[in-house]
């Protein structure tokens, strides 16, 4: 096997690593000289009978650490989302060639890509309890840069305000460190806007993994219309949004006033 080859296997591995659905591989990839298209996993799509936000979701977080493992190998990557508008069900084409200047622009990226950092890995499971360092106010300014640097925004939630979104009552804070949680945003809301939001959530945990924060993801919460309305009304939300991301809270809490237009009950 050349060295190219055994390259390309490693970024393809380091890609996935992405958060998935449980069951089902949202993604295939095919590999040739000129680069790697990924494509909705054909098994999803017979199972639902469509493609859906989750797995777009999905197929974007692959994108974004197939371009960290490439930076990692020396590499410039470069993905094209939707490369073909007679078929949506390819998600993206990636084009690599050797860099010109090997630099990281984010050091501790691609550490982080093998770290534990969430488990389950899936965007469809309940979301478990996050361990690890508490979000303080800067690093939520480096997780919100983290967002818009894939051209998505970040909305942090206290946490009621989570606990009010995901429709349960707030935990007591003397039994469990509270969490708070981030609401992934987009421009528009379709295959195109989903696969931003995926690279955008990923970088963001895998940003917060670098800095010793573990995070776990979610996006079935907005499949909810009168949820997804709500945060929009109640937080003024620049953008649709795509993802609920949780994490330890302390200051993070601080980041957006107390909202009870979206507390629910059973």
């Amino acid at each position: 096997m050349s060295d190219a080859r055994r390259r390309t296997e490693r970024i393809i591995t380091a890609g996935m690593r992405a958060p998935r659905l449980p069951r089902a591989l949202p993604w295939l990839v095919e590999v040739d000289d000129g680069g790697i298209t990924v494509r909705v996993g054909p098994s999803w799509v017979d199972q639902h009978a469509g493609a859906h936000r989750e797995t777009y979701l999905s197929c974007g977080a692959f994108v974004l650490n197939v371009r960290v493992a490439a930076e990692h190998e020396g590499l410039d990557a470069y993905a094209r989302l939707l490369p073909d508008r007679s078929d949506p069900l390819v998600a993206a084409r990636i084009q690599m060639s050797p860099s010109a200047a090997r630099y990281f622009d984010e050091p501790g990226l691609h550490e982080a890509m093998s770290a534990p950092r969430r488990a389950p890995a899936s965007l469809g499971a309940p979301l478990p309890t996050p361990a690890g360092r508490a979000v303080d106010g800067p690093l939520t300014d480096v997780l919100r840069r983290a967002a818009v640097r894939e051209h998505a925004g970040l909305t942090f939630l206290g946490p009621d305000d989570l606990a009010g979104v995901e429709g349960r009552a707030p935990a007591d804070p003397v039994e469990r460190p509270p969490l708070a949680g981030a609401v992934v945003t987009t421009i528009g809301d379709g295959p195109y806007n989903w696969l931003v939001a995926g690279q955008a959530m990923e970088r963001m945990l895998l940003v917060a993994a670098s800095r010793g924060v573990r995070a776990s993801c979610s996006a079935r919460v907005f499949d909810d219309g009168p949820t997804r309305d709500g945060v929009e009304q109640a937080w003024g939300v620049d953008g649709r949004p795509q993802a609920l991301v949780r994490l330890p809270a302390r200051a993070a809490a601080e980041q957006a006033p107390q909202r009870d237009l979206l507390r629910r009950t059973a």
